[in-house]
């Protein structure tokens, strides 16, 4: 299943979570650690349906364990219709990389987009020549056999088993999910 925010009409508030353990000593020495690895959440609010439209989101919000596909709303900045949409790493990149090299593209990401690489997706911190710096840190090693999306989907499931529906008077309906990105 997949819900895309294209055609679906759906409002995407992204957060980071990126669980770290921090500890302060008496004297003030302060020490963190990583307790696992990054992910992304969402908050994914739909537009208002008439009731009878309503029945379509039952048939994935089932449970929090099915994984289902959430196509980002993010156009890349310098995206023009016609331009692809991949393009490939240049080289090997190790996992814990922040910085990747790239071969020529159509389009240039720029600060604030949205990229994925092998499932995992990406909020590009700064393009420069054929260099883009990511956040977070590359979760795999990827060659240059490997695909950037321009225009990634997040691999995700509901973050809980709540589901709302807020009804007005006009017989609409308005609802929002909330969602994990599911990593392999």
């Amino acid at each position: 299943m997949t819900i895309s925010a294209y055609t679906d009409g759906v409002e995407i508030t992204m957060r980071s979570i990126d669980p770290t353990l921090t500890s302060t000593s008496v004297s003030g020495k302060i020490q963190t650690r990583k307790v696992s690895g990054q992910r992304w959440a969402a908050t994914v609010k739909f537009s208002p349906l008439a009731r009878d439209n309503l029945h379509f989101r039952d048939y994935f919000v089932n449970g929090q364990h099915q994984l289902f596909l959430l196509g980002l709303p993010f156009v890349p900045a310098n995206y023009e219709s016609g331009d692809s949409t991949t393009y490939r790493l240049n080289g090997a990149h190790a996992a814990g990389d922040t910085t990747l090299t790239v071969d020529e593209f159509d389009f240039t990401p720029a600060r604030g987009d949205w990229i994925g690489i092998n499932s995992k997706i990406y909020f590009v911190e700064n393009f420069s020549s054929n260099t883009i710096r990511i956040y977070p840190a590359l979760a795999g090693d990827a060659d240059d056999n490997t695909t950037i999306l321009g225009f990634p989907s997040m691999v995700c499931r509901l973050a809980n088993d709540i589901q709302e529906y807020s009804y007005s008077p006009s017989r609409y309906v308005e609802t929002e999910i909330e969602v994990i990105e599911h990593l392999y």
